[in-house]
């Protein structure tokens, strides 16, 4: 139980500090259009949205909430802007969030994710 905490603690520290990172390199006057999200936004919303639709149950939707509070926290409480770090710690909170979903939402969840990676790779040719 111990490791797991840890392990969803460094995932959380992981998951904050590119928004951390980023925010600081952007400068305060630079904001998306009203209703166009930012593309940090939309990369970091990935997981969140490609959980809808899956019918998650109230014990799933709890657990995954913890999951990510923990993630988050600990991404508070050890920032890093080594990407290796990140990257590892983002592989963790969704393997995590994997193992508490079904076989079928399983499926579904990593179809909605590649979906989502194929419009962000063609998003840039449409600028």
């Amino acid at each position: 139980m111990r490791n797991r905490l840890v392990s969803a603690a460094l995932l959380a520290a992981v998951i904050v500090l590119p928004s951390v990172a980023c925010a600081q390199q952007q400068p305060a006057n630079t904001a998306p259009a009203a209703g166009v999200q930012s593309e940090h936004h939309s990369r970091h919303a990935g997981w969140r949205s490609a959980l809808r639709g899956l019918n998650l149950s109230p014990a799933q939707e709890q657990q995954i909430k913890t999951i990510s509070q923990e993630h988050r926290a600990a991404m508070k409480a050890n920032p890093t802007t080594d990407p290796a770090a990140r990257r590892a710690s983002m592989e963790q909170l969704r393997s995590q969030i994997e193992n508490v979903l079904t076989p079928a939402q399983r499926a579904q969840f990593e179809q909605k994710l590649q979906q989502q990676r194929a419009q962000r790779q063609s998003a840039p040719e449409q600028r």
